[in-house]
């Protein structure tokens, strides 16, 4: 029984292989080509390595923050996530409360943790600039440890109790402080030993004291979900793949209300803009982070400086200028716009005790506030100086200023709206390039 199911298993995962190489090589092998052009690219040019040369300590605890954060966040948000190791759905539901069930899970087990092994591997290679030496070996051990940790301390979290979940993030939260730690000091190798400590004690407890005490609903109806993604990514069938997108979206969404702030009159239109930016959705965030990122790598980096018409310095730091001007003029649009509404509202009949002038300054006073954080932040992130940042933040006000008391007319508009985009360009080449 366990060899046939072993079988039959391969053979949906081959065949399921190739219907995706079928439908989406075309995908695949560009994603892949630009991955490689991105990696090589950011080796050679960013970070200026060569075989044989180590990553530096200021950028390996770089690349040690971003592994930390990364798996925490597959802690702290894994009862909404999904699980590190998968089984088929007709496996869960053929095999329940038998041998087969367990042991298949633990040859999934086996092989997340080969996954894991072979990504320690690659990062410590990374880091130690792929010689054999004994920190490649030290490093890859401790990465190693460290992920398989992470690893089953979501996979305690998805399935157990209240109690198991805040305990799996303890366990998460104290190792990633501690790898963070270790680079941070550069501390000798016996400060790694509760990495291999952790990864015994939740080796022991999710293959012999768990067992198969899962959440097998909850776990079940995840695995169908994975299941019919991926048949549905396989046959290109975009429909059914909407319709799933569809069924698994939250009917709510949880944020901040507006008795949460517990306004004034005074402040009930400040609130309320404050609000607004809050609950902009996700996915403009990280396209305007993703502008401003762009605009980071063009001005900081020689990333781009083997693309046509992008040899010289010059452009790309006028392009990466660009790239931050669209993103912020891109976030006063969204304020002015809802500025706009709440006066288009108030001129249709809504009983608002304020006037038109009243609702923009409110916004405007929003404006400043997220425009002075993202400032500030970004100038840490450029390195650059605070009163260069400043003239940048001066600029991104007045621009903003330009197009919320224009009048409300057509021709003017027309006007202004180079006028605030000339004024925020020469603020943002100013605060982040000269």
């Amino acid at each position: 029984m366990n060899k046939l199911s072993s079988h039959l298993i391969f053979k949906n995962r081959f065949r399921l292989f190739i219907k995706t190489l079928k439908t989406q090589w075309v995908s695949i092998a560009g994603l892949s080509f630009a991955a490689y052009f991105f990696i090589y690219a950011i080796y050679q040019d960013v970070l200026e390595l060569r075989p044989g040369q180590a990553l530096k300590a200021s950028d390996t605890l770089w690349v040690y923050m971003i592994i930390a954060f990364w798996k925490m966040r597959t802690i702290i948000f894994a009862t909404s996530a999904n699980p590190p190791v998968r089984l088929y759905a007709a496996t869960i539901l053929y095999a329940y409360s038998t041998p087969l069930l367990e042991n298949r899970l633990h040859k999934r087990w086996l092989a997340c943790l080969f996954g894991q092994f072979c990504i320690s591997l690659l990062t410590a290679g990374f880091l130690c600039g792929f010689s054999l030496t004994n920190v490649f070996l030290y490093e890859s051990l401790k990465l190693f440890f460290y992920l398989s940790s992470m690893c089953m301390c979501s996979w305690a979290a998805y399935h157990g109790n209240k109690r198991t979940y805040i305990f799996s993030v303890f366990i998460g939260t104290a190792l990633s402080v501690l790898l963070i730690t270790i680079q941070f000091y550069r501390l000798t190798f016996i400060w790694s030993a509760p990495f291999a400590l952790s990864f015994l004690f939740l080796f022991v407890y999710v293959f012999f004291l768990q067992g198969c005490n899962l959440n097998l609903p909850k776990y079940y109806a995840c695995m169908s979900r994975l299941d019919a993604s991926d048949a549905s990514f396989a046959q290109n069938d975009r429909l059914r793949m909407q319709q799933l997108s569809e069924a698994t979206r939250p009917s709510y969404v949880r944020g901040l209300l507006y008795g949460d702030f517990h306004p004034t009159k005074r402040s009930a239109i400040f609130t309320k803009a404050v609000i607004n930016l809050l609950r902009v959705r996700r996915g403009v965030y990280l396209l305007l982070f993703f502008l401003v990122a762009l605009g980071w790598l063009l001005i900081k980096t020689s990333l781009f400086r083997s693309v046509p018409l992008m040899e010289t310095p010059e452009t790309r730091n006028v392009l990466g200028s660009l790239c931050i001007t669209m993103a912020f003029n891109s976030f006063h649009h969204l304020q002015l716009e809802h500025a706009a509404n709440m006066c288009a509202k108030r001129a249709m009949g809504l009983d608002l005790p304020f006037s038109n002038s009243s609702i923009q300054i409110a916004c405007m006073k929003a404006t400043i506030l997220f425009t002075a954080f993202f400032t500030f932040l970004f100038a840490f992130v450029f390195s650059r100086p605070y009163l260069k940042a400043l003239v940048f933040w001066i600029s991104s006000v007045l621009s903003y200023a330009i197009c919320c008391f224009i009048p409300q007319k057509e021709w003017a508009k027309k006007l202004t709206a180079p006028i605030s985009t000339v004024i925020l360009l020469f603020g943002t080449f100013w605060g982040f390039v000269l």
